[in-house]
């Protein structure tokens, strides 16, 4: 609070004139209670954005001996050479001023001291009267009676008048030029010096007013004439208008930080850069109604935001601009896949090879992108295409033992909502997430699983969990790697390039989000393309949509790259991987007849080894080629046939599959597997064992039925206790609408093999 200047003021003042002569109370350094802008610097300390004070100065308080030296002396030397001598007032300047005036009527000389001229910026005094004058030495004292020489100074140098509404000479130079006084040229400099006694000089310089400069200016340069200092002058670069990069970043690090210097991670060179890399793309895009899309680039090693695109365009209110895409939860789509077949492999379940079924369901089927079903596939390939019902099928077995998605997200995100609230359709992006989350998963991820949260602000402490072994990132990102380029135009041959990039797609449920996240080198990128509506929109596709951006964005790190060496090999190796050879029909490790293996990653003690039980070598018939059995007795042959089950080979066979299956017996066996019962019962698939039915109040409940036999069976028979209830072929969905309590169901095939269920309704 400012202390008034009354007359009690002056009476008090007049006694500790006197004790200021004499030393004052050295050893008070009272501060001067001045409100003080928050900037915000990116990580070179480059002005990112400068908030008003409240009483609407732009004025950044800088420490004395954080204040450039140069400009520092320069001050000194040019308003009071005798500044550490004096009580506040020289005397003799006093003198010879007062002199001046009372024989001229005029002010010629300054006698104003720094401490004379702090009081008067400080308390807003009007000194060109002779009251005002004295007003200004009085406060003078006062000041050096309570504060240090070297506060005096610190605060002088933070309130002159710098043009415009800005005070302070490292304060101009952020506003003007960009970067702190330390970094100023010699001419940035020097145009500095001029506006304490000439602020106009500003507007002159913008409005090419050359000839204001003629005095100050020239005197700078003797040695050069004014048309050729003036040169000099021409070629500043000096902004007009207020600080305000990266928007929604300075506008959230603002609300985070209590600080009043904040250093930001971002990179105000790249900032730039992408958002008129985004800015284009999308305006190539408003032809099939894109208007906006959000982006970020992470440094991986340390965790740092080197660049924060919430939106397509901050002022544009028909996009909503002002929104933070970044940090707005939306449907992730296909993008936490890659998560789900990482936990799989940890959990033994899988490998990269390991065959999944893409084929709808009897009931409730997801749709893929695309609409299309692609039968049986390697993991590797479900994930490469994102197909949905392995990744719920997956996700399911997981969720088994509380380990799918929903746990891995609720590790670092704790969620409000339980497990049931999202059921399967957790896989295919029901939990909402934003792409700062999406951005810190792929940054865990390229460190082999090792999390820790994205910070914008320098200084940040982080701490780490592991939510992903290093094997299973590893081998998760040796199939992203693989996942192929999109084709768009301009494309640069750098993003042509094959196995330099991990990356996944996404695309929301109805069309409204597009996703393509991913890691070069040391850094992630994520992008984002949609409608903060969610407005629907056919194009907003991830490969469609995102995936070109986020390509741009590579070629843009590439270029900004000292050399083009290629990724760090550690991502995709680990001393407990090796490689395998696996058949290519099962998946599994190849028993002595697989005669078509493929190779796959493999972690000895964690991955399946289960061996194929499909290829099996038989004799049949020479002349006949039929199975045959002990019983016949003519010349035979081994051969190697492919076993399925019924429901198995269906499928196969539904996506044009050419399977190698095993003949009929010869005619002379039937009767003795008849006979024998050789070969497996039927096994339920549906209902499942041990669950129960729920109904809702005066309906039956609707219980799906649903059974596998092997190859040989064409027929089976369903019984409800003793009643037949009808017949399907092996793998055909049947129904029965059951009332409340406990049924013995049966299933029999033609050869008289029997499988049994307990059905539970309440």
């Amino acid at each position: 609070m400012k202390l008034q200047l009354s007359h009690k003021f002056f009476i008090k003042i007049t006694l500790l004139i006197v004790l200021t002569l004499g030393g004052g109370f050295f050893f008070l350094d009272f501060h001067l209670d001045l409100d003080t802008s928050r900037v915000v610097l990116d990580r070179k300390g480059r002005l990112l954005s400068m908030e008003l004070t409240g009483d609407d100065k732009f004025r950044y308080w800088q420490k004395l001996g954080e204040v450039e030296p140069s400009y520092r002396d320069f001050i000194l030397k040019k308003e009071d050479r005798y500044f550490f001598y004096h009580p506040g007032v020289n005397p003799v300047s006093l003198a010879s001023a007062t002199f001046d005036y009372l024989i001229t009527g005029r002010n010629k000389r300054g006698a104003s001291t720094i401490s004379m001229q702090l009081a008067r910026l400080y308390y807003g005094l009007n000194t060109r009267s002779p009251l005002g004058k004295l007003k200004q030495i009085f406060a003078a004292f006062w000041l050096e009676f309570i504060m240090q020489k070297s506060s005096i100074l610190e605060s002088y140098l933070n309130l002159i008048p710098m043009g415009k509404n800005i005070e302070g000479f490292e304060t101009a130079s952020l506003y003007y030029f960009r970067k702190s006084g330390s970094e100023l040229t010699r001419d940035e400099f020097n145009f500095l010096t001029l506006l304490p006694q000439r602020p106009y000089l500003i507007r002159s310089f913008h409005l090419n007013r050359w000839k204001d400069f003629k005095v100050g200016w020239g005197l700078l340069y003797p040695q050069l004439s004014f048309d050729e200092s003036s040169q000099l002058l021409k070629k500043l670069r000096i902004y007009n208008e207020r600080p305000f990069f990266a928007p929604h970043a300075t506008r959230q690090i603002l609300i985070d930080s209590e600080r009043k210097k904040i250093i930001t991670t971002l990179d105000l060179d790249w900032q730039n850069h992408l958002e008129q890399i985004l800015a284009r793309y999308i305006k190539n895009q408003n032809s099939v109604g894109i208007y906006n899309a959000a982006s970020m680039v992470i440094d991986n090693e340390s965790g740092e935001i080197l660049s924060y695109i919430g939106s397509a365009n901050f002022f544009n209110d028909k996009i909503h601009g002002q929104v933070d895409g970044l940090t707005s939860k939306r449907s992730p789509g296909s993008t936490l896949k890659p998560f789900i077949y990482g936990l799989s492999f940890q959990k033994g379940l899988y490998h990269p090879k390991s065959i999944l079924f893409d084929s709808p369901l009897p009931y409730r089927t997801p749709e893929n992108y695309d609409r299309r079903y692609r039968g049986p596939l390697t993991l590797e390939d479900a994930l490469i295409t994102s197909r949905n019902i392995p990744a719920v099928f997956v996700n399911n077995e997981l969720q088994r033992s509380q380990d799918g998605v929903y746990s891995f997200l609720d590790l670092v995100y704790p969620l409000n909502k339980g497990r049931g609230h999202y059921g399967s359709s957790i896989a295919l992006g029901a939990l909402e997430v934003n792409a700062w989350q999406l951005g810190e998963l792929y940054t865990a991820l390229a460190n082999n699983g090792e999390f820790k949260n994205l910070i914008l602000e320098q200084g940040v402490q982080r701490d780490t969990i592991s939510i992903l072994s290093e094997e299973a990132s590893v081998m998760v990102k040796g199939i992203l790697m693989k996942n192929p380029r999109p084709r768009y135009q301009n494309s640069q041959a750098f993003s042509q390039q094959n196995g330099e990039v991990y990356w996944k797609t996404g695309t929301s449920f109805g069309f409204r989000d597009a996703w393509s996240v991913g890691i070069w080198q040391k850094y992630t990128i994520v992008t984002w393309v949609g409608d903060f509506t969610s407005k629907s929109n056919p194009y907003l596709v991830g490969s469609i949509s995102a995936a070109p951006l986020f390509f741009q964005f590579v070629d843009f790190l590439r270029s900004e790259s000292k050399s083009l060496k290629d990724f760090d090999l550690k991502h995709l190796y680990h001393k407990n991987l090796t490689e395998v050879e696996v058949c290519s029909i099962s998946g599994h490790l190849p028993n002595q007849d697989c005669d078509v293996t493929t190779k796959s990653t493999f972690w000895p003690g964690k991955s399946p080894i289960k061996k194929c039980d499909i290829h099996k070598r038989i004799f049949v018939a020479r002349d006949s080629g039929l199975r045959v059995c002990p019983k016949y007795s003519g010349p035979t042959i081994s051969k190697v046939f492919e076993f399925f089950s019924s429901e198995t080979r269906d499928l196969y066979q539904d996506y044009g599959i050419v399977l190698k299956l095993p003949p009929d017996y010869h005619p002379v066996c039937k009767n003795q597997l008849v006979s024998q019962n050789l070969g497996d019962a039927p096994e339920i698939i549906s209902p499942k064992r041990g669950f129960t039915y729920i109904r809702e109040e005066g309906k039956l409940a609707l219980i799906p039925l649903q059974a596998r036999a092997s190859v040989s069976s064409k027929e089976l028979s369903w019984y409800l206790e003793d009643r037949l209830l009808g017949k399907s072929r092996p793998g055909a969905l049947f129904t029965v609408n059951l009332a409340r309590g406990n049924y013995l169901l049966r299933v029999i095939d033609e050869s008289g093999r029997m499988s049994r269920r307990v059905i539970r309704v309440k």
